[in-house]
């Protein structure tokens, strides 16, 4: 049984600063009981020592959500040591434990008022537990718009540019979005099978959606029919937005972490959608993955700013437990990191959610001096880029693409990765490409002609256009001569192969 540290009727909890540090225990889990809430209408949160055997939702927000005018006369709250966040709406609060309760889970875990916000000691505790808190509960809510009002389906959001976010639906069996609906239960669809959606009323004016259902929804790029559950529909096509819009990188990345079934594959692509997320403290861009990767760092050994030594410390943690450093894949046309160089660059981010890189406009133009880009227009390419071959189209990520079969190796504590792995000798052809999505090599007059390729060679492209054949490996040497074989389990470094094929591309240029 838990033991109750705070416990305030509703009808009082207005204005309120809830402060839980006098009767809590730092280092314990603590969570809210749904039903006193919903039906004794009373704010009442419990502490345990192990929360394993409970049932119990997890919400994922974001702390500065959808701003309204409304909102200054709504009921709320807000919490001792979280005060710069959104006060939390009593009646917000009120739906997700509904919501809570038709999942099946008597209970729920809000971060704000289960973590003890002014003792750094707890908060410390939870962080390096926030993975299998969520990886642990029944459901994973989701309030795009944060704690402070519930969003339609159509407004959009900041919640997917989040860092937390992305292990807070990706860890948890199942998750779910909470919005507003005045349309009761039903459904929406494309009318082709690709997108539906089946919109569950929580209550009058609320409703919940699978997650992975409201990402195609968004992704989707016409609006979809709807046909409520009772009676004749009494609105028009909707065009859900509320996780973003239509080919936005980040909705497409976090619908291939969930899709993903391959290991490596799945993995590459958490490492690239927290690329396109942002925090204002940089190091949690690295606590709020490594739970994925089976880690556990110390937050207290890590400066708030220390993206880079945290990214090390994980990456060190991950090839120790005997994982590949699948991050060599993120991307072909980001620079490679100045202070750590086996990964890309990181982005510039800020509190509102906006990413972007000091880059060039794609890999054919490295005379033109760097400005600044955001993610989608480094994902966009025009019409005319497509038709001109002088053009290379950048391409940041290219989706579902990773690296298979790639050994593992180790890092040391100035973030060099080593692999040990047999070599093979790389020969530049002299040709490249007049643009990357070409088969042919162009001369440098403009004629297009295919080289002779030398006999068991395999042809590769890199992403700056140049072509490369990768010779054969000689042949096994005699016991008397293997001493002299230089390729024989030769070791090599990723530094020293990055440099000398400059950014292979896995588009086109492996064997199978």
């Amino acid at each position: 049984m838990g033991r109750v540290i705070y416990k305030l009727p509703l009808s009082a909890l207005a204005g309120v600063v809830v402060d839980i540090a006098p009767n809590a225990t730092v280092g314990c889990y603590r969570l809210i009981d749904c039903l006193q809430y919903t039906s004794a209408r009373i704010l009442s949160i419990q502490e345990f020592s192990d929360a394993s055997s409970l049932s119990y939702s997890a919400i994922s927000y974001i702390w500065k959500g959808n701003p309204s005018p409304e909102q200054e006369k709504t009921a709320s709250f807000s919490v001792k040591g979280a005060e710069d966040a959104d006060p939390v709406s009593i009646d917000v609060l009120h739906q997700a434990c509904m919501a809570s309760l038709l999942e099946g889970a008597d209970w729920l875990w809000l971060d704000c008022l289960c973590i003890i916000q002014t003792s750094r000691d707890d908060k410390a505790w939870q962080i390096e537990r926030m993975y299998n808190i969520y990886k642990a509960c029944a459901v994973s809510i989701v309030l795009p718009g944060g704690v402070s009002r519930l969003v339609p389906v159509d407004e959009e959001t900041r919640w997917i540019t989040r860092a937390w976010t992305l292990q807070e639906v990706t860890a948890p069996r199942k998750a779910v979005v909470l919005f507003s609906w005045e349309y009761g239960a039903g459904e929406w669809d494309d009318g082709r099978g690709g997108v539906k959606g089946r919109v569950i009323q929580v209550y009058p004016g609320t409703a919940m959606v699978p997650l992975i259902e409201v990402l195609k929804a968004c992704f989707h790029p016409m609006a979809l029919s709807w046909t409520p559950e009772d009676g004749p529909s009494s609105r028009d096509d909707i065009s859900p937005s509320i996780l973003g819009s239509y080919g936005d990188s980040s909705i497409g990345s976090l619908l291939w972490v969930l899709e993903m079934d391959d290991p490596d594959g799945r993995n590459v692509a958490i490492w690239r959608s927290s690329l396109l997320r942002a925090s204002s403290r940089p190091v949690d861009m690295v606590f709020s993955i490594m739970g994925t990767f089976g880690v556990t760092l110390d937050p207290k050994q890590f400066r708030k700013t220390d993206r880079i030594g945290a990214t090390i410390a994980l990456a060190q943690q991950i090839l120790r437990l005997g994982g590949k450093p699948v991050w060599l894949a993120l991307s072909l046309d980001i620079p490679p990191s100045r202070c750590l160089s086996s990964f890309p660059a990181f982005p510039e981010t800020d509190v509102s959610g906006d990413v972007h890189w000091e880059t060039r406009h794609g890999p054919t133009n490295p005379n033109v001096a760097d400005d600044i880009y955001s993610i989608d227009e480094l994902n966009e390419t025009s019409d005319e880029d497509e038709e001109d071959e002088g053009e290379n189209a950048s391409d940041i990520f290219f989706d579902e693409h990773w690296v298979t079969d790639i050994p593992s190796g180790s890092m040391d504590h100035d973030g060099y990765l080593t692999i040990s792995a047999k070599a093979a000798p790389a020969v530049f052809t002299g040709q490249v490409f007049g643009r990357r999505r070409t088969n042919l090599a162009k001369n440098n007059d403009g004629t297009v002609e295919f080289a002779d390729v030398p006999e068991d060679s395999t042809r590769v492209a890199a992403t700056d256009g140049k072509i490369w054949d990768i010779l054969p490996p000689p042949p096994p040497p005699s016991e008397s001569r293997r001493h002299r074989n230089p390729l024989a389990n030769m070791p090599f470094d990723i530094h020293s192969f990055y440099w000398c094929i400059p950014k292979v591309s896995p588009r086109s240029c492996l064997p199978a």
